[in-house]
C-alpha cells in the first residue's frame, strides 16, 4: 500500500505538504506540485528524520528533468534540495516530481516526523509561506463489538479507505445490519445496496447490530479536521479527539441547545443511556470508540473543538421547538426535567422512546445475510 503526499505551490506564494501514514518498510510517494503564475525558476530543501525515513529517491515529472526545463536535485541524509529553471514562464498547476520514501523498519506505530520545507525561493525573490506535513506510521486502535446492538465511531481515519461493504466483508456472518448516516440526508439508513460502497469516516457514528461478540482492528491516522452537520431529528454522530477522557455534557455544550438529547451506549455497563440538559447521566466519560445519537431541534454545522463561540444555527430555536411540538419530535410528559423524549423518522428502525432510565432502540427483525444486506444489488 503506498500513500501521498502533494506539495502545492499555490500563487498566493504558499507551500504546503499533506500528511502520509505508512507501515514500518513500507514506501509512499510524495507528488511536488507547484502552482506557478509566470514563474521561471525555483528552489527549496525538504528535511525529514532520517532515522524514520530511511530512503528517499526522486524521479521528475516531465517536462521536469528535460532540456526545456533542467531539474537538479541531491538527497543527503534528512534533507532534499531541488531546483528547477525554465526558458519559459510556467503557468498552472504542475507536478515537479515525485519522491519515494520509505519507512523505516524499526517505526513503532504512532511515530512519526514532519516534513519540513526549508530556504523556499521563487524566481530568485519570492519566498512562499510553508505549512509542514506529517509523515509516520499507522496507529492501530480496537474496538470491541459486543451481541446486540453496538453504537461506535471510528476512532481513526481507516488507511487504506474503508467502505460499508468492506465493513461487512471483514465481519462476515457475526454481522445482521449496519446503520449510518445518509450521505445527503443525514438521517439514520441502513448501509445497504448502494450504500453498501458509503466511505465510513471518524466524524460519524454507526449502528451495528451483530449475532456474536467481535474485535474491530482500525489501523490509519488521526482525523485530519473535525466537522458536523447535523440535520433536524436524529443524527448519528462521532465525539471529537479532543473531547476524548472529557464529559458528555461537554459534547452537548459544544454542539449547543440545538441539541435536545444525546445517547450513547455506556462502555462501563453495556446499556444505552440518554442525557438531556441538567441530568446526571452527563458526567459519563467519553472513551474512544463511543458513537452517539444526536436528537436535534434545527440544523447544526458546527466545528467540534472546545473554545468555539456556538454551533451556526439553521433556524431560530424559537420556531424550531415550535415545529418539532407541533410535528410530535418531542414528547413532554411534564415539566420537570429531565424529559421523556420520543425520536422518530429513523429509516429501517423503529420508533425508539428515550427516558433517563431506559432507552429502545429497535432494529429491523428480519435475518438477512450480511452480504445481502451490504452488497450492491445488481439492479442497483
Amino acid at each position: 500500500m503506498g500513500g501521498l503526499i502533494l506539495l502545492l505551490l499555490i500563487w498566493s506564494h504558499t507551500v504546503q505538504i499533506s500528511d502520509l501514514f505508512l507501515r514500518p518498510g513500507e514506501e509512499g510517494i510524495v507528488r511536488i506540485e507547484a502552482e506557478l503564475g509566470g514563474i521561471v525558476s525555483g528552489q527549496m530543501a525538504i528535511q525529514f528524520d532520517p532515522s524514520l525515513l530511511e530512503h528517499a529517491e526522486l524521479m521528475p515529472s516531465h517536462p521536469f528533468g528535460t532540456d526545456e526545463i533542467p531539474l537538479l536535485w541531491s538527497v543527503s541524509e534528512g534533507e532534499l534540495k531541488l531546483a528547477f529553471a525554465s526558458a519559459r514562464p510556467l503557468e498552472g498547476r504542475l507536478e515537479i516530481a515525485q519522491v519515494k520514501l520509505k519507512l523505516s523498519e524499526a517505526a513503532r506505530a504512532g511515530r512519526s516526523c514532519r516534513l519540513t520545507v526549508t530556504d523556499p525561493l521563487l524566481d530568485e525573490s519570492i519566498t512562499p509561506e510553508t505549512y509542514p506535513g506529517l509523515v509516520g506510521a499507522l496507529l492501530r486502535k480496537r474496538i470491541t463489538l459486543s451481541k446486540g446492538i453496538n453504537l461506535i465511531s471510528l476512532p481513526l481515519r481507516p488507511i487504506p479507505p474503508m467502505t460499508a461493504g468492506e465493513l461487512a466483508d471483514l465481519l462476515g456472518d457475526d454481522l445482521i445490519i449496519l446503520v449510518g448516516p445518509h450521505p445527503t440526508t443525514g438521517r439514520p439508513t441502513a448501509y445497504t445496496g448502494r450504500m453498501a460502497d458509503e466511505e465510513l469516516s471518524p466524524e460519524r457514528g454507526y449502528l451495528l447490530l451483530m449475532r456474536a461478540e467481535r474485535e474491530l482492528l482500525i489501523e490509519g491516522a488521526p482525523p485530519e479536521g473535525f466537522e458536523v452537520n447535523l440535520k433536524r431529528g436524529p443524527n448519528l454522530i462521532a465525539p471529537p479527539p479532543s473531547l476524548i477522557g472529557r464529559r458528555v455534557r461537554e459534547l452537548w455544550e459544544i454542539l449547543g441547545e440545538e441539541v435536545i438529547a444525546l445517547i450513547w451506549r455506556s462502555p462501563s455497563t453495556g446499556r444505552f443511556v440518554s442525557f438531556t440538559p441538567g441530568s446526571p447521566s452527563g458526567e459519563e466519560v467519553i472513551s474512544e470508540g463511543m458513537g452517539f445519537i444526536a436528537l436535534a431541534r434545527s440544523e447544526v454545522r458546527r466545528s467540534l473543538e472546545p473554545g468555539d463561540q456556538g454551533p451556526v444555527r439553521g433556524a431560530s430555536q424559537a420556531d424550531a421547538e415550535g415545529k418539532a411540538d407541533e410535528e410530535g419530535l418531542i414528547n413532554s410528559e411534564g415539566a420537570s426535567t429531565p424529559r421523556s423524549l420520543t425520536v422518530s423518522s429513523l429509516p429501517s428502525i423503529s420508533t425508539t422512546t428515550v427516558s433517563p432510565s431506559t432507552t429502545a432502540i429497535i432494529l429491523p427483525s428480519s435475518r438477512v445475510a450480511p452480504s445481502e444486506l451490504m452488497r450492491p444489488s445488481s439492479s442497483a
